[in-house]
C-alpha cells in the first residue's frame, strides 16, 4: 500500500512551542481512528527529524480540493 511521509526537521522548529506542537500532532495522529481521516501508520524519530507515515491520498491536498469545489458536503 502506498504511503506518504511527512518529514519535520527539528532544526526548523525555532522555539519550544513549535516543538511541543509537533509532539501534540504526533500524539493525536496516533490516536485518531475515523473513516474520514487519513490513517497514521507509524511515527519515527531520529536525532534530527520526525517522520510521520500515513496512508497516501492521491486526490490532492485539502486546500486544493476546497479551492476547486468551494463547498464540501459533510458526507
Amino acid at each position: 500500500m502506498p504511503v506518504a511521509v511527512k518529514v519535520i526537521k527539528y532544526a526548523s522548529l525555532t522555539n519550544k512551542v513549535a516543538k511541543q506542537l509537533v509532539l501534540n500532532e504526533t500524539a493525536i495522529l496516533q490516536q485518531l481512528n475515523h473513516p474520514n481521516v487519513i490513517r497514521c501508520r507509524d511515527i519515527f524519530q531520529s536525532k534530527n527529524n520526525c517522520y510521520i507515515i500515513t496512508d497516501l491520498y492521491d486526490g490532492g491536498d485539502l486546500e486544493t480540493i476546497i479551492t476547486k469545489k468551494t463547498c464540501l458536503q459533510e458526507k
